[in-house]
């Protein structure tokens, strides 16, 4: 689908909760003419909806809409954590457990990523070494990306895990230790095509970042770029 892409990740829900949440969101998208579901492609479990060509861009003050340049996006794909997506013979479509889907982590794939702890927001980093690791013997940071990959396998087989800073000794799950590069969670929208920050989201796509965040519940959605 394009090498750039920009995941929008629930940390709060729970996998029961986007498991009924997630076949909604697909509804609304596709009854109000966002997405194309007759058009869609399928990667593994994936199923990746190209938006809808008569699609236009709401504005924020609702009252006029401007044309939604197609070219920049490829598509949109709803993840839910072991479950993929498939259609029955009336084309609606339903969450279905698979191997082959996501696992809910979600990461900059392109040499490495950084996680930062909720408590102390000091980063530790897995693949590549960021600021911090600079004043960091060798071996406090091949300790800290071990505990990352422990905590991570963890998740991914079990779909739940916790991981204990080094640096302020408070262990947390790992859905909080959130950041521009990485997030992990039950519930993701994924945009294709571009990568956004928070700020280009709120300016762009506030009608999707309304829609899954209604309450507007701070750190709930967690925007991480990637190239794949």
């Amino acid at each position: 689908m394009g090498d750039y892409c920009t995941f929008l990740v629930d940390t709060f829900i729970s996998q029961s909760n986007a498991i009924r949440t997630a076949p909604d969101i697909l509804s609304k998208l596709i009854n109000d003419r966002i997405i194309n579901a007759e058009s869609c492609m399928t990667i593994c479990s994936d199923s990746i909806f190209p938006f809808h060509p008569e699609f236009r861009q709401p504005c924020q003050d609702d009252v006029a809409s401007s044309p939604f340049n197609q070219s920049l996006y490829s598509g949109m794909t709803i993840s839910v954590r072991g479950y993929g997506w498939g259609v029955d013979s009336q084309g609606n479509y339903y969450l279905t457990a698979s191997e082959k889907s996501t696992n809910g982590l979600f990461m900059n794939y392109d040499g490495g990523f950084n996680i930062q702890c909720p408590h102390c927001h000091n980063k530790s980093s897995f693949g590549w070494a960021v600021e911090e690791d600079n004043a960091r013997s060798e071996d406090e940071i091949a300790a800290r990306q071990d505990a990352i990959s422990s905590a991570l396998g963890i998740w991914h087989d079990q779909g739940i895990s916790h991981l204990k800073c080094h640096d302020c000794q408070t262990q947390s799950p790992i859905q909080s230790w959130q950041t521009g590069s990485f997030a992990a969670g039950y519930l993701a929208v994924t945009l294709w095509g571009q990568q956004f920050s928070l700020r280009d989201l709120e300016n762009d796509f506030s009608w999707l970042l309304a829609l899954l965040n209604p309450n507007q519940d701070r750190d709930r959605i967690a925007v991480v770029g990637c190239m794949i």
